[in-house]
């Protein structure tokens, strides 16, 4: 039976919890360290067909509103990536969030983007993930998963 996984990262530590019944439970804590890399890798090992989620509650995230025109689909993503690409030059791990229609008589969209724009703490803890062979479903930031006031 398959079983869900949850890993927090933080600059610090990886903490990964386990679906059980409903509930997080705690199943491991790995520092960000060689030791704790290696005992992350060994952990991998009995989990290869399970499903992860990456929560990540860092420091180096960086926000950008920006305004686009109403496009079709195909130059709206172009659109998108070019704003990405301007704004987090040196990021991998983007995203952008559509915080308002376009409507008349402007029809322009807002968004919000998104980015951690220093990876060096995540890209260890993904090539470990990746190189097990574990499919990791999504990475979310903290700090968009928080209700809005």
């Amino acid at each position: 039976m398959k079983t869900g996984y949850l890993i927090y990262l933080t600059a610090h530590a990886l903490q990964c919890f386990r679906w059980c019944a409903g509930q997080l439970e705690r199943d491991g804590t790995f520092a960000n360290d060689e030791s704790g890399h290696r005992q992350f890798a060994l952990y991998l090992t009995h989990a290869r067909k399970e499903s992860f989620v990456a929560l990540a509650n860092i420091a180096e995230e960086s926000f950008a509103n920006e305004t686009i025109p109403d496009l079709s689909s195909s130059d709206r993503t172009t659109i998108i990536g070019r704003r990405l690409e301007q704004r987090f030059p040196e990021a991998q791990f983007t995203a952008s969030i559509s915080l308002a229609q376009a409507r008349p008589p402007d029809n322009n969209e807002e968004l919000l983007l998104a980015a951690f724009t220093r990876h060096d703490n995540i890209t260890p803890w993904l090539r470990l993930i990746t190189s097990a062979g574990i499919v990791l479903n999504g990475i979310y930031s903290l700090s968009l998963l928080a209700p809005t006031a």
